[in-house]
């Protein structure tokens, strides 16, 4: 087992020296570009061997909690409350239920 894991890091190793000696023979100007595409298509290929539970993970998207929105809902309210009053009012009673369910739903997650 040790002798494959060192037979593999010696095989990338070689693939590292002969891309650097692909680069470094282009032209200057170039050289950027084709480290930068190096980069990119070795970032491509790595992806579907075992790193891509990774990136589904981060991908999914939890839902905000009602308390945060209730929150802003109220603060926005009372802010409007002194501009349009009934306007103020209906977001605040709306926030104020946004704030008792997302109490509620915190709660009974836990």
């Amino acid at each position: 087992m040790a002798a494959n894991q060192e037979n593999l890091e010696i095989a990338v190793e070689r693939l590292v020296r002969e891309l650097g000696q692909v680069v470094q023979s282009a032209d200057p100007e170039r050289q950027d570009q084709l480290k930068e595409l190096a980069s990119a298509l070795l970032d491509q290929e790595l992806i579907p061997m075992g790193t891509g539970e990774r990136v589904t993970r981060r991908a999914v998207r939890r839902p905000m909690n009602p308390l945060a929105a209730g929150l802003g809902l109220c603060v926005l309210g009372v802010g409007l409350f002194f501009l349009i009053p009934p306007v103020g009012i209906i977001l605040g009673i709306i926030g104020l239920a946004g704030i008792v369910w997302g109490a509620v739903t915190s709660l009974t997650k836990k």
